[in-house]
């Protein structure tokens, strides 16, 4: 990659290297960037009444144990037969959540 004015790449024109004043500067300048840091995991959740509920019901108890949680996403749905009629709604998501 080729350099900016200044001393920084073109795709980060702020990380200047020895051209900034102070350790200090550099480091305030290249904070801005740091957003936040999120981790996955994935969980099944069931229900008898439906897909939605399955999803409610796994959000639900992931929330008894972490914190911070921002969303959620569907991976899989699926579900199981009873005597020829569905027993139950099962739905596997992702839920991210920030890390402290």
């Amino acid at each position: 990659m080729g350099r900016a004015a200044g001393g920084g790449s073109r795709l980060y024109p702020e990380f200047t290297g020895a051209r900034t004043a102070s350790p200090a500067l550099r480091w305030a300048r290249t904070e801005e960037h740091i957003v936040s840091i999120y981790k996955k995991i994935e969980i099944v959740g069931t229900s008898k009444a439906s897909f939605a509920e399955a999803v409610k019901a796994a959000v639900a108890e992931a929330g008894k144990s972490l914190r911070h949680m921002s969303w959620f996403e569907v991976v899989e749905e699926r579900g199981s037969i009873k005597d020829g009629k569905v027993n139950e709604f099962q739905v596997t998501i992702r839920i991210g959540f920030k890390v402290e």
